[in-house]
């Protein structure tokens, strides 16, 4: 089985990840009664002229990072014990 993280770097996931993320951004900007910023899509990853979002979407890809690692963390160690 592919790893969690493994799993991150297939093009098709990224994508869908990249597109959540920035749902997510247009969503808490519009909740907060602000015009969304929009992104460009460079290689892949999304870009935003403001800085505040750029390092909001830095943090949650770091997240899902931390994520996905944690996962397959738990998996091998489930593993291990059996």
């Amino acid at each position: 089985m592919t790893s969690y993280s493994e799993q991150l770097q297939d093009p098709v996931i990224a994508h869908q990840i990249e597109s959540r993320l920035s749902g997510y951004i247009a969503q808490s900007y519009t909740r907060a009664g602000m015009q969304p910023p929009i992104p460009v899509l460079n290689n892949g990853v999304f870009i935003y002229a403001d800085t505040r979002a750029n390092k909001i979407i830095k943090h949650m890809r770091n997240a899902v990072h931390l994520h996905a690692a944690l996962l397959d963390d738990l998996e091998k160690n489930e593993s291990e014990g059996d």
